[in-house]
């Protein structure tokens, strides 16, 4: 039960790393472009 929550919820904090990191590229290539 604890190690399949812990697995879930490394799953989701990769999601959302992983989104953050995806803005973040999106973010700046926009910033560079728009210079």
């Amino acid at each position: 039960m604890w190690s399949t929550s812990c697995y879930c919820f490394i799953r989701v904090s990769a999601l959302e790393h992983g989104l953050m990191f995806h803005f973040h590229e999106r973010f700046m290539f926009f910033f560079t472009y728009s210079l």
